[in-house]
């Protein structure tokens, strides 16, 4: 399985404007299974051991799309998640940030 990450970096007082702005997206289609998605996941960092003073700072929201292959994660990143990010630069301004990682799942059996 192959796991396209996006880590979304804003102001603290964002998150609820965030959360609501990713669910209209997903609402529209960004996590369907038409887009190659297979399953979806977001986590707030709360917390990065040895930084203190990290979570109340910034906010940092992990989006995990779950993909059959990396074929299908490279399709969705150049088509929906493009459209994403250019959303979100947009709707947020500057100081919003984003990287991306794409992961494969290691059989530890």
């Amino acid at each position: 399985m192959t796991i396209y990450n996006v880590t979304f970096m804003m102001e603290r007082s964002l998150k609820a404007r965030f959360t609501g702005w990713l669910r209209a997206r997903r609402a529209d289609g960004l996590l369907s299974e038409e887009n190659g998605v297979i399953g979806a996941s977001l986590q707030e960092v709360v917390e990065v051991p040895g930084e203190s003073e990290f979570a109340e700072q910034a906010l940092s929201v992990a989006l995990q799309a779950k993909f059959i292959d990396r074929t299908a994660a490279h399709a969705w990143g150049r088509g929906a998640l493009a459209s994403l990010l250019a959303d979100y630069r947009k709707d947020f301004g500057p100081e919003a940030l984003s990287f991306s990682t794409i992961l494969e799942t290691i059989d530890l059996e």
